[in-house]
């Protein structure tokens, strides 16, 4: 699944893409941070329910970005 959405509300668009089935099913985000020049791969992030401290096994962390 693949968004545009300003995630850091800076009135540009970052590309958010997840996918719930990686890890065996704990699921990934990345986030590629937009810019006024576009998106921009210096900002990039990954985090799954382990990187928030979360319960993260088979959590198929990234399906509600639906």
């Amino acid at each position: 699944m693949v968004r545009l959405v300003d995630v850091n509300r800076n009135g540009h668009a970052d590309l958010v893409a997840a996918a719930p089935g990686e890890d065996g099913g704990d699921g990934a985000v990345w986030v590629l941070r937009g810019r006024p020049s576009g998106l921009v791969t210096d900002a990039a992030a990954v985090f799954g329910g382990r990187t928030l401290g979360a319960p993260y096994k088979k959590a198929s962390f990234g399906f509600g970005l639906r």
